[in-house]
């Protein structure tokens, strides 16, 4: 039996993905630690990707993150 890890999904878990986004809106400061060492390639849904991409966006341009300002921030990349 050949068995082979391309039909083989990755572990993941939406509902910590989405925790984690939703824990960077509460609690902005903490953006700081995080960008460091979370990738938007860490997450497995490409939704949380983006959003976490513009979350990032927001960061680097010194612009606090809240839900209107990643919604302006999405819209503007199309997404």
């Amino acid at each position: 039996m050949d068995t082979t890890f391309n039909d083989k999904v990755p572990p993941h878990s939406l509902d910590a993905e989405q925790a984690v986004l939703g824990s960077l809106l509460l609690n902005w400061e903490a953006f700081s630690e995080v960008i460091t060492k979370l990738k938007p390639e860490n997450f497995y849904s490409l939704q949380n990707q983006l959003i976490y991409e513009a979350m990032a966006s927001l960061f680097t341009h010194n612009i606090t993150g809240d839900s209107l300002s990643l919604i302006d921030e999405l819209t503007k990349k199309n997404n």
